[in-house]
């Protein structure tokens, strides 16, 4: 246990919005911490539901601090104004419906501080967990370490999942969240590997529940985030000239992927043919993948055939997951 005033090793950032029925499942995951020099900054993001009551159980662990929104807020001006206030040399991130294994700040601790100092931080492996079914599937991390990887971290797609890095505090004061997105995801992450290192331990540490409520599946809105996400890192004074041409690259997977999730989970067939027709306009070589051929003639068909090759890939390829209502502006 640290001494009384002592500075933490670790400060976790854990915002949450209207989770109270997980939240203590979260809270409890950092009591059980094998780690005990920490500090947990629970930020109640305007909820609605019971979360100050479950956040008042807690109000006798000089360790936690609870900083209410009187509404909800950008996640990102949230999540910068609690990094801002850590007191830790690194910064953990959890959610009010997602929690960790015991092990997981001490592994992440050992191994940064065996690392480089041009190393920002250290990542693992998670499990997914189906609220739904309550089974557990290991989601393995990516291999990625070192420098320079910016450009297989954007154009190939995250190497882990949002709870699992542990970071240098300093690294998120430099590159803090864009703020004019109400969430950011994997953004900030990238943009450090224009500069910083990156590390990783082959262990899974953490539990993500994946629901219903699950804000990355509202597609239209998660569209527009990542797309704006581009825009502002393209104009970022400190984006790396060499890595701009991914930027086109990256809106044409973006465009593609989202139009056939729109047109699969919501048959939104003309909805989905203009993004993809984005897609091809961002680069025209994307039309050369499977499903943005077969998304483009499925969009051309009679509205009952269009929805007879649906049923039809449901039923070989398993249904998708329904869309849940946008959530956010």
């Amino acid at each position: 246990m640290t001494e009384h005033g002592a500075a933490p090793v670790v400060s976790v950032v854990l915002t949450t919005y209207n989770q109270g029925k997980w939240l203590a499942q979260a809270i409890e995951s950092v009591l059980a911490q094998t780690l005990v020099e920490w500090e947990l900054l629970v930020v109640d993001n305007g909820s609605t539901d019971d979360t100050p009551a479950v956040c008042a159980r807690y109000a006798h662990d000089a360790r936690i601090h609870v900083r209410r929104s009187a509404e909800n807020q950008h996640h990102t001006v949230v999540s910068n104004a609690a990094i801002q206030a850590c007191r830790g040399e690194y910064v953990a991130f959890l959610y009010g419906d997602d929690y960790y294994l015991p092990d997981k700040l001490q592994t992440q601790v050992d191994a940064l501080r065996l690392s480089a100092p041009r190393v920002c931080g250290v990542y693992c492996s998670t499990f997914i967990l189906d609220e739904a079914t309550g089974q557990l599937e290991l989601h393995r991390c990516g291999s990625l370490r070192g420098p320079n990887l910016f450009p297989v971290m954007f154009a190939e797609g995250q190497p882990f999942m949002p709870l699992a890095p542990l970071v240098r505090r300093e690294s998120l004061l430099r590159y803090p969240f864009y703020e004019e997105l109400f969430m950011e995801g994997e953004g900030v992450f990238n943009r450090l590997a224009w500069e910083y290192e990156w590390d990783f331990v082959d262990a899974a540490l953490g539990v993500m529940r994946s629901h219903g409520e699950n804000m990355g599946k509202a597609i239209d809105w998660n569209l527009r985030r990542v797309r704006r996400a581009n825009e502002l890192m393209g104009a970022d004074p400190r984006f790396p000239e060499p890595y701009r041409p991914l930027l086109g690259a990256q809106n044409a997977k973006l465009y593609a992927m989202h139009g056939w999730q729109v047109m699969r989970r919501e048959r939104r067939y003309g909805t989905g043919r203009g993004w993809l027709l984005e897609a091809i306009r961002f680069d025209p070589r994307i039309v050369r993948r499977p499903r943005v051929l077969l998304g483009l003639g499925m969009s051309l068909l009679p509205r009952l055939a269009a929805d007879s090759v649906n049923a039809i890939m449901d039923r070989v390829y398993g249904a998708p997951p329904k869309a849940p209502r946008e959530p956010l502006p």
